[in-house]
């Protein structure tokens, strides 16, 4: 019995100590949070003095000539430089025309209508050319709106589902105050699905790499001088060699310059013989007619 009254004893002590540490830890939770609260509302207060000035009816439309065109302040400039690259490789390699708008706030009762009115005023896909390559990605900071506008000919690589996704991811980083980091993640997502899912034809408008290219082409030219020489052809072989190596390499790459090359070095090849042979038979005749004997009259 004593035992018992020993244990129970125990029990009494131990429960005021076990809700005490529970309480503790919800009290530095709830601190935490406050703490996190304050940090976030700080960052908003920052943004909030530009609103006013900046912020932008429903009949208003900002100028979003740049690729990234940050009327917020919020990106930065080593953010900038660093998503500046992502913007042109598409320009460059998929002839998509992508711009972001970041604005403290902008003022309009259907968000979705004016991004999209805000796309086709600067026809960011390029509508007018006959194309539909285009992506506008809108931060509305303040208000916590996110909205991307893509063309049809983006939209197969750039789902509506995906685009509703990086919606939503933008939109957390922006409700911690992160609103940076949310344009970085919403830039670098759309970049990524583009480069993953875009058809690997190459689409119309799409610049050729001379950059890249020099030093197979330079390659090309002292092989083809080289292979000259060794097999005795002439300027035409190794004119030949060079251009159709060139060509080759524009549509097939290396596999296009191999090719290439060895078939314009055979055609010239062919025709130096063909040449030759024609030269030694009308040599053969030239030699018989004068060694024919001279009829006498």
């Amino acid at each position: 019995m004593k035992k018992f009254i020993l244990i129970f004893c125990l029990l009494g002590c131990a429960l005021p100590l076990q809700a005490e540490e529970t309480v503790d830890d919800a009290i530095k939770a709830t601190q935490q949070g406050a703490a996190d609260m304050q940090q976030s509302y700080e960052k908003l207060k920052k943004y909030e003095k530009l609103a006013p000035a900046q912020q932008v009816r429903y009949d208003q439309l900002p100028d979003i000539k740049r690729p990234i065109n940050d009327y917020g302040n919020v990106v930065g400039t080593d953010l900038i430089v660093k998503l500046g690259p992502l913007v042109s490789k598409l320009k460059k390699y998929y002839a998509v025309d992508f711009r972001v708008l970041v604005m403290p706030m902008i003022d309009t009762p259907d968000f979705p209508t004016y991004c999209q009115q805000l796309y086709d005023h600067y026809d960011v896909g390029g509508k007018a050319k006959g194309q539909d390559h285009g992506v506008l990605l809108v931060v509305s900071v303040l208000d916590r709106r996110v909205k991307i506008i893509t063309g049809n000919a983006v939209a197969v690589a750039v789902t509506a589902q995906a685009r509703v996704d990086i919606e939503q991811r933008v939109m957390a980083e922006l409700t911690t105050g992160q609103f940076g980091r949310g344009v970085e993640i919403g830039v670098t997502s759309i970049t990524e699905l583009i480069d993953k899912n875009w058809p690997r034809t190459a689409p119309a408008g799409v610049e050729f790499d001379w950059q890249k290219a020099s030093w197979p082409l330079f390659l090309l030219v002292i092989f083809a001088v080289a292979l000259t020489l060794v097999v005795g052809g002439g300027v035409l072989m190794a004119f030949g060699t060079i251009v159709g190596g060139a060509f080759g390499y524009m549509f097939l790459g290396t596999f296009g310059l191999i090719t290439g090359s060895l078939l314009g070095f055979l055609i010239f090849y062919n025709r130096n013989e063909s040449s030759e042979f024609l030269e030694m038979f009308t040599e053969q005749d030239d030699d018989k007619t004068k060694n024919k004997p001279q009829s006498t009259i």
